[in-house]
This record gives C-alpha cells, sequence and structure tokens, in this order.
C-alpha cells in the first residue's frame, strides 16, 4: 500500500450531493448523474436506501386514472379513484377509516358511481360537506336531454351506533342506540352491521334504514291553551310518525315524538290544533338514519355481547343506503309551468254568547273555505253596547276552513252580540303567475320554472295550483320539496321579485292558494338563470369560496356573493342549456385550459401556451393577467399548489414554481423524456420529508425535489406505477400513494419493497479531480495524477460492485467502467458493527487520469443500507 502521506485526499463526508444530469461530463463539484437510482438524501446528512412503496391500502377494479384523498367532516377518510374499465369510467372508493377499524389489509373497493360510454377520467373537489365531481364527457351538448357528467356524494352515513343481544351463545338481537344520519335514501336501506369480538363466529345482522321524524323544533308555543292540542304530523311521503303537546300557562313549550315513523321522504309539516288556543308552530327534523337491527344469521359460541360497527361504504350500492347518495351536481329547473284552477271560496259564519257582557264563546256554524292557515281572517263582534272583545279564527291547513274560534279577550259590555268573518279567497284586479323551484335536503334551489299563464281578474276564489315534481333524469335526483313563487296583482314576473307562497313537501304537489298579497312571504325567488347546475367540466379547485373548472377554452366558476338562494356551490349562474347566455360566471380564453392551481390571493390558470393569473375575490374586482408566456401546461395533473406557492410542468419539460421560478434546471435531461399530457405533479409533507415531486407515469419514475437541501434526489423507479397522490390516509398521518398496478401503496419508511418486489439502488457520481493543485491550473500544465484508493463508511451494507471510470464521460453509454478490488478493512482503526470504514484499491492499470468518477451498485433486497461519506486519494503521476 502507498504512503497515505504521499496522497493528496478528496471527497465528500455529508454525501447528500443533488442529482444533476444538466451539465457538462467534466463539471467536478459532487453530483450524483445519470445512471442514478432509488437513492434518498435527507437533510439528516447521509444517503440510504429509498423507502419503498410498501403497505397496500387497497385494491380498485383496474389501474386508476386519478386518486382523491376526502377527510370527511367526522373524520372519515375515503381513498378515491377515477378507473377506466372497458368503455366504463367509475368513481371507486376505499373508506380508510373504516377498513383499519375492521383490520381489513387488502380491502376492494365499492363503486360510487359509473358512466358507460366515457373515457374522461372523473376530478374531484369538496365543498360544503360533499364530494363533487366531473368530467367533460358531455360538454356542449344540452344538458336539457343530457345531465351531464357532474356529480355530487355525500359518503354515506354517519353517527349510527347499536349494540347486540347474545343469549345461549348466539346473537338474539340488537339496538339501534343512534340512529345517525345520512344513512337511508327514499326507500330507505340495509346497511351492514359488523359484529366484532364476543367470543364467537358466524353472526351477520344488518340495520334498516328509513327516513324517520327524530324530533320537532318548537317554533312558536302560541297563546291562550286551556288544554292540550292535538298534533298532526302530515305529508312528506311517509307514514306513523307521531307527537304528543305539553302545555304550560297557556302556552305549547315541547312536542315529543312518541314514534318516528318510517318512510319520510321529506320534512312532514307539523299541526297544532286543538286546545282552545291558538299560534303554535313546529317544524319536524327528519333523519335518514338506522331504525331496526335485523339477525341475519345468529352465529354460535358467543359468551358476551360483540361489539357492533356500523357500515358506512365498505360494500354495497348506491341504492342499499351504505355507500350514500350519489346525486346530480346542483339542480336542472322545472321545466313544466304550473297550472291552476279555480273554485268558490266560501265564508264561514259563527255566533257569539255573552255572559255578563263578557263574551264566553264563539260557535262555528258554517267553517268555510278557502282560508289562509297563516293569515286568519279578522273577526269581529259587532254590538251597539259592547266594545274590547278579540277573538282568533284558527285555521286548519289541511281544509282551510275554520276549526275553531280562541278568545283572547271577553270585553264587556256586550247584550246582543253577532259574529263577521272577513271573506274567504282571494282576488285578484290585474292577474297572478306562479311559478316553482325544486329544493334539494341540503337546502340548494334550482331556477324558476317557466311560468304560468296569467290568470287575468278573480274575485272570491280558491286557486289550486299544480306543479310537477320529477327528476329530470333517473340518477339519484335529491328534491325534497318545492318552492311556489307567486307575483303580486299586477306585479313584476322577474323571479327574483316573485314572493314566496309556500314550502310544498314532496307529495303531493298540488297547493291551494289563498294567500292574499299582504300574508305572501318576504322570501323572493333565484334571480333569473343564477342557480343553473354547472356545465360539464373538469380540473377543480376550490377558491375564494367558489369552485372553479374548465372545458377546452373556457374557465367556469361556481356563484358566491350573487346567489341570494340555494347552496352557491352548486349555482353556476348565468347559463342556458345550450351555452347562449352571454353574462354567465366563465372567463373565454385564447387557447384552450389544461389546469388550474391557487395561491393566498389569485388563481393560477394554465393554457396550452401561457400561464395567467386570476386575482381578485368578487365579481367586481376580478382581474386577469399573464404570469408567465410560453410556460403552459398540458394537464390538469401537472399542476398542484403547496403553502402559497403553485408549482407545474410546463409543456417545455420544464418545472416550476410561480415563487422560485425553474426548479428543474439540473434534470433537464431527464425531464426530455417526460410527457407533458401524462405528468403529475404534487408536493409531499411527512416528518423529515419536504418535497416537491413529479412523476412520469409512462416511465414509472418519480423526481423528487428536496425542499429543504433546494435539490432533486435522483429518480426513483417504481415497477407497474401509474398515478400517485398525498395526504392523510388517517387522521394527523400524512402519507405519499402510488397506485401500482390496480393497488395502493403508501410509501413506507424502513420498508423495502415495492408492492412486494425488490429494487435496486445505484449512485452514479460525477467526475472529480484527480489533480492536487487544482483543475484549471494543472490541466493547464498537462499534469496527470493517480487515484490510489477509495474509502467508503457505512451502516455495515456494502455496495456489491464499485467501480471507477477515468477520464470520460460518466453519462454515456460507451464509457468503459473498471471494477475496483475486493474490500479491505482500515488498518488503524476497529471496525464497528453499525458504522464500517471499507477501502476499496484503485487497478494499478490506471495509472495517468485528470479525472476520475466512481459508480456504486447494491443488490436487490431489503437491506437498509447507508453510505455515510466517501475519500479517495491520488498524487501527482510522475512526469
Amino acid at each position: 500500500m502507498a504512503e497515505s502521506r504521499q496522497y493528496t485526499w478528496n471527497g465528500v463526508d455529508r454525501p447528500i450531493i443533488p442529482y444533476k444530469t444538466y451539465t457538462s461530463p467534466i463539471d467536478t463539484t459532487p453530483h450524483y448523474t445519470t445512471g442514478s437510482q432509488n437513492i434518498l438524501t435527507t437533510s439528516i446528512g447521509f444517503a440510504e436506501k429509498r423507502p419503498g412503496f410498501s403497505n397496500i391500502l387497497g385494491t380498485f377494479v383496474a389501474p386508476p386514472q386519478r386518486l382523491y384523498l376526502w377527510e370527511r367532516w367526522d373524520q372519515t377518510i375515503y381513498l378515491l379513484a377515477s378507473i377506466q374499465n372497458g368503455n366504463t369510467t367509475l368513481v371507486q372508493a376505499i373508506n380508510l377509516t373504516l377498513t383499519a377499524q375492521l383490520g381489513i389489509a387488502n380491502p376492494q373497493a365499492f363503486t360510487v358511481f359509473s358512466n358507460t360510454g366515457s373515457t374522461i377520467p372523473f376530478d374531484f373537489v369538496v365543498a360544503r360537506n360533499l364530494l363533487f365531481f366531473g368530467n367533460s364527457s358531455t360538454a356542449g351538448t344540452s344538458k336539457f336531454q343530457n345531465p351531464g357528467s357532474m356529480f355530487k356524494w355525500d359518503g354515506g352515513g354517519t353517527g349510527g351506533a347499536g349494540t347486540a343481544n347474545v343469549s345461549g351463545g348466539v346473537v338474539t338481537g340488537g339496538t339501534v342506540t343512534n340512529p345517525g344520519t345520512g344513512y337511508g335514501v327514499a326507500i330507505g336501506g340495509n346497511v351492514t352491521a359488523y359484529l366484532i369480538g364476543g367470543g364467537g363466529t358466524g353472526a351477520t345482522a344488518h340495520f334498516m334504514a328509513v327516513g324517520q321524524v327524530t324530533s320537532i323544533t318548537l317554533i312558536s308555543g302560541g297563546n291562550g291553551y286551556t288544554g292540550t292540542p292535538s298534533v298532526f304530523i302530515v305529508g312528506g311521503a311517509g307514514s306513523g310518525a307521531t307527537a304528543t303537546a305539553t302545555v304550560s300557562s297557556g302556552s305549547v313549550t315541547a312536542i315529543n315524538i312518541t314514534s318516528t315513523g318510517t318512510g319520510y321522504f321529506a320534512a312532514p309539516q307539523i299541526i297544532i290544533l286543538g286546545g282552545g288556543g291558538y299560534g303554535a308552530f313546529a317544524s319536524a327534523n327528519l333523519v335518514f338514519g338506522l331504525k331496526t337491527f335485523v339477525v341475519d344469521t345468529p352465529g354460535s359460541g358467543y359468551t358476551s355481547a360483540p361489539t357492533v360497527i356500523v357500515d358506512t361504504g365498505l360494500a354495497g350500492t348506491t341504492s342499499s343506503g351504505q355507500v350514500g347518495v350519489v346525486t346530480t351536481w346542483g339542480m336542472e329547473s322545472p321545466h313544466t309551468p304550473p297550472t291552476f284552477s279555480f273554485q268558490p271560496a266560501i265564508d264561514g259564519t259563527a255566533t257569539a254568547t255573552q255572559s255578563g257582557g263578557v263574551i264566553t264563546s264563539v260557535t262555528l256554524t258554517t267553517a268555510g273555505f278557502g282560508y289562509d292557515p297563516n293569515n286568519p281572517p279578522t273577526v269581529t263582534i259587532n254590538d251597539p253596547t259592547g266594545t274590547g272583545a278579540i277573538v282568533i279564527a284558527v285555521i286548519d291547513p289541511r281544509t282551510f276552513a275554520i276549526s275553531y274560534f280562541s278568545i283572547v279577550s271577553g270585553g264587556s259590555g256586550y247584550t246582543a252580540p253577532t259574529v263577521a268573518i272577513d271573506p274567504a279567497g282571494i282576488n285578484a284586479y290585474t292577474g297572478y303567475q306562479w311559478g316553482y323551484t325544486w329544493v334539494t335536503e341540503y337546502g340548494h334551489e334550482s331556477n324558476m320554472s317557466p311560468l304560468s299563464i296569467n290568470s287575468s281578474v278573480f274575485t272570491h276564489q280558491v286557486v289550486t295550483v299544480n306543479a310537477v315534481f320529477n327528476p329530470v333524469n333517473g340518477l339519484g335526483f335529491d328534491a325534497r320539496a318545492l318552492n311556489l313563487y307567486r307575483t303580486t296583482d299586477g306585479g313584476s314576473n322577474n323571479p327574483q321579485q316573485m314572493q314566496l307562497v309556500n314550502a310544498i313537501p314532496s307529495s303531493p304537489v298540488t297547493f291551494t292558494d289563498t294567500v292574499a298579497d299582504t300574508g305572501l312571504q318576504i322570501s323572493t325567488g333565484p334571480a333569473l338563470f343564477a342557480n343553473t347546475p354547472p356545465i360539464p367540466c373538469g380540473g377543480f379547485v376550490y377558491y375564494n369560496s367558489r369552485i372553479w373548472g374548465f372545458w377546452n377554452n373556457l374557465l367556469f366558476y361556481s356563484g358566491a356573493e350573487e346567489i341570494s338562494n340555494g347552496v352557491p356551490e352548486m349555482a353556476w349562474p348565468g347559463f342556458r342549456d345550450d351555452l347562449a347566455q352571454s353574462d354567465g360566471n366563465y372567463q373565454r380564453w385564447p387557447q384552450r385550459v389544461f389546469g388550474l392551481g391557487y395561491t393566498q390571493d389569485q388563481l393560477a390558470v394554465g393554457t396550452a401556451g401561457n400561464f395567467w393569473q386570476f386575482s381578485g375575490d368578487s365579481l367586481d374586482t376580478f382581474r386577469l393577467a399573464p404570469l408567465l408566456v410560453n410556460r403552459g401546461v398540458r394537464t390538469s395533473t401537472a399542476i398542484n399548489s403547496v403553502g402559497n406557492s403553485v408549482m407545474w410542468f410546463d409543456r417545455s419539460q420544464q418545472v416550476w414554481t410561480s415563487d422560485q421560478g425553474e426548479i428543474g434546471i439540473d434534470i433537464r435531461n431527464d425531464l426530455l423524456s417526460v410527457d407533458p399530457s401524462q405528468a403529475f405533479m404534487g408536493s409531499h409533507i411527512q416528518d423529515k420529508w419536504h418535497w416537491i415531486w413529479l412523476f412520469d407515469p409512462a416511465h414509472h419514475t418519480l423526481y423528487i425535489y428536496d425542499i429543504d437541501l433546494e435539490q432533486w434526489y435522483t429518480p426513483w423507479i417504481i415497477a407497474n406505477s401509474g398515478c400517485i397522490v398525498s395526504g392523510e390516509t388517517s387522521p394527523g398521518n400524512p402519507q405519499l400513494l402510488m397506485a401500482i398496478g390496480s393497488s395502493i401503496y403508501a410509501l413506507t419508511a424502513n420498508a423495502y419493497l415495492d408492492a412486494g418486489s425488490q429494487y435496486s439502488e445505484k449512485a452514479t457520481l460525477g467526475l472529480l479531480s484527480t489533480l492536487p493543485e487544482g483543475d484549471s491550473v494543472n490541466r493547464n500544465r498537462d499534469l496527470v495524477g493517480i487515484v490510489g484508493q477509495l474509502e467508503m463508511e457505512t451502516n455495515g451494507f456494502q455496495p456489491v460492485i464499485i467501480e471507477q471510470l477515468c477520464d470520460d464521460d460518466p453519462t454515456a453509454i460507451s464509457s468503459i467502467w473498471v471494477t475496483l478490488s475486493v474490500a479491505l478493512a482500515p488498518y488503524r482503526r476497529p471496525q464497528g458493527t453499525a458504522l464500517q470504514k471499507w477501502i476499496y484499491k484503485s487497478e494499478q492499470t490506471i495509472t495517468n487520469t485528470e479525472r476520475a468518477a466512481f459508480r456504486f451498485t447494491w443488490n436487490s433486497g431489503t437491506s437498509a443500507w447507508r453510505m455515510y461519506g466517501y475519500n479517495y486519494n491520488f498524487k501527482r503521476s510522475a512526469q
């Protein structure tokens, strides 16, 4: 061995050097170069085998095209995928929360939605505790003939709970302890009850889920009640709900449910009649929840009651209530105008009795027909001598007739009282028009229907208005009620100036209009075309309280401050079905839009050519300006946001961030092979990993930019990988997920397999100088050096091959590498077990050189190797 004092040493003590391929082959700054792969180099200071995508989270029916993680408000986390399966695009989901609770190692995804004939992947966005998804497969078509491709999903039920009963070693029944919400649909459904523990096996059960009235909210207690009134629960398409009233000090103080009923589709009407009083009002609270525990198989061997876990979306179909309800995004407006007919009103009559000059009773002789329950007629007690009597007529909402009279004050001085009751019915001196909207269970409202014909002049009539309640398409139409609007007599028929007559439950869809203009509610209809459902589009982001999406060269955005009725994110103002309206919520661009991102104060819009910024927070302040020219994108997956920055992979195959500019200069040569129309761009923050990543699905290659070090890792090659997403898979547990085939795997620290398969690592170093006095000076003097040996310090797992290259391009395939000798232990220091140094002698045939490069190759295995540093020595060659 040569004496060390004859040699000069060089090397890297912290081999977290950058991966750099866009550089000169004679660049002697330390770096990994072409041919390197599967190495992790974090700011901790050493190079190591990259972790593997080894922990399986579930399997879909086919390889996903898009992945999305949704944490619902109740902390249930779903992993969603858009999948092309034959000629059908599917949205499938895995309930990560439930499957972890049940201990299922590789759950199979269930189908949320399928779209036959579509090949465009669905994109996802979350707002209002709902998952919205869509694509542009029907963009440009008439939505009246085609419902499009825009949908929403509630994620299934939540909050339900129950207990099981055991007798004689078998499960005999169970109890619903909390009905939860969101489980049932119109006709109810079966929800699986998972039975865990209890010492037995084989028991299976389910819950029946139905729409049920779980409570009644008292709005007004009224006055004058001397007895207990009856409570009637009417409408809502269900039956069986009953309740009783509690009275104290002349007012109703509570309404108590005695039976929740079943089969309710919309909140029924609560009618409080009798008891001698007036003015008590209440509303029903409807829940689509668990109703009954049903044992399917009793099992055997149970020594205690098993724990009951309620399914929220492990298996099933949208009609079962297990995966929730998929409905159209927004609401089509009714297409049929209301019709109306007349019936003559009948005036009520009554007699009054006095005692000692005080009115003691008012007896109904004719109930009449055509009175407004919310605005009862004025009752006047006439008598030449009497004064001060106050009598209220209580109207039965079911018959629009007087039910009884409530005496507020008997007055005094009455001797021969008579009763006068204001006329029933309504009058029109110019004419009325009616229109109606559909209202969803989420409180959203459609645009107004076409208006009825004008009623012209009429007097003393009861008007029966007929509306139409049926879905435009067969997909999960979620309307629960109708809002009936009317003009005032001769007033404007602008929907935004028409006033609410009343809300009508879904069944029946007729309404008896007995409301005078003064009795109309102050609520008005939605503005013209304001609540139009979204145009088919994709690439969604949620920014400034609006959902944004695009199709072709059009950027669409949902409503916000301009929406007065309904849910703004479900209203995309201004559009007719043929895109003819010119003042809708959209922006037309000179080129096709391909992707969206956002920062705190601007929306980033990537078109085919340029990158734009769309600033402002309202319709009045929106402004657009170019951000970068000729830096556009080619797919929505190639643009993403992190912190207050947007990152994207542009059409010129370069990586940008809005706050740093181009960050991909070092790897431009690698990026030339990445298809801009297929790339995925994103970020991942987990423990010590702070990354921006670019994924190339065509070559199954992941490029990672370390935010801490501001440099790129060597490429990671993941066989059979298809798409990628980062997010929390359980609260507080962010993970990087990769689709490998049809299954999804999480990047797992200290695990070194990709979907069960091994991978190898290679580190190819750029050329390093072998001249002791500096490269440029000694090259000009035509000096050369000799490499003596290479030393490497590791955790005990050595490369299986170490090679040396002299004065040739380490990135060239034609370059000839020479394998160094077998490793030797150091001469003057002990060898540890977890910290070892090994010496590799340079080949004696390599004598004269200006620069040398080294290449390390590790086995395809699961050994967690670490390289803490490497050094080489050299001396000037004899001349």
